[in-house]
């Protein structure tokens, strides 16, 4: 069995929590990744920087990579997530990368809808990973007091207050990698990135601390296994 290894970072449009360049620290950091999804890439300039060298699908600013064979799909993409499969080993891996808003739980809840509904024949059929920014709370994450301190801080900021639906659907279906080591991942000492997966043999789940000297979010990686074919 061989061992691969996928990242998810909302890059902040390449820059970090101080709003300084962190183009050649994203491009530095990837470099020991097998599948990197990237989220909020909206300058061109860097974006044809950051592929040089990949193969790679891009939509509104969601970008998936790999120095691996892809295969590309038709109609798999929109502003909230783009879908490809990565060949590893001869195995076809099919691989999501989303970006969900970051307001309101009922428009998060109605683009996964959306999202599942369009990838749903694959991720029967493949062995799958979802992953990205969801931009949204998993109550087991979070203890009575923290859960009630972000509350609390959310209303007195006029900001969404704290629910889980949206992980609570997922989590019927798919397997969450950080769900036995939830680390925080947003500056709101929140966890709100994610990979979730289907028939897959996972191995490690961790993140990379990046913020605040490379983006406004932690990185999250995984690790898995695929047999030789």
């Amino acid at each position: 069995m061989d061992n691969f290894s996928i990242m998810s970072l909302n890059v902040h449009n390449f820059c970090n929590s101080d709003m300084k360049d962190s183009l050649q620290d994203v491009k530095s950091l990837i470099l020991k990744y097998d599948i990197i999804a990237l989220q909020e890439v909206y300058n061109k300039e860097k974006l044809g920087e950051i592929v040089k060298g990949y193969n790679y699908s891009y939509n509104r600013g969601l970008l998936l990579m790999t120095r691996h064979p892809i295969e590309l799909l038709k109609n798999k993409s929109s502003d909230k997530f783009i879908s490809l499969f990565v060949l590893l080993n001869g195995i076809k891996i099919f691989v999501t990368n989303v970006h969900l808003n970051y307001i309101d739980e009922k428009l998060r809840n109605e683009e996964i809808d959306d999202v599942l509904e369009k990838i749903n024949t694959y991720t029967h059929e493949y062995p799958s990973i979802l992953l990205g920014d969801f931009n949204a709370l998993t109550r087991s994450d979070y203890n009575v007091k923290e859960w009630s301190d972000i509350f609390k801080v959310r209303k007195y900021g006029h900001w969404e207050l704290p629910v889980h639906e949206l992980t609570d659907k997922l989590n019927n279906e798919w397997y969450d990698c950080g769900k036995h080591n939830p680390l925080v991942t947003s500056r709101y000492n929140t966890r709100i990135d994610y990979i979730y997966t289907k028939n897959m043999n996972i191995i490690h789940y961790n993140i990379e601390e990046t913020m605040p000297s490379i983006s406004d979010h932690n990185l999250v990686m995984m690790r898995f296994g695929i047999y030789i074919s």
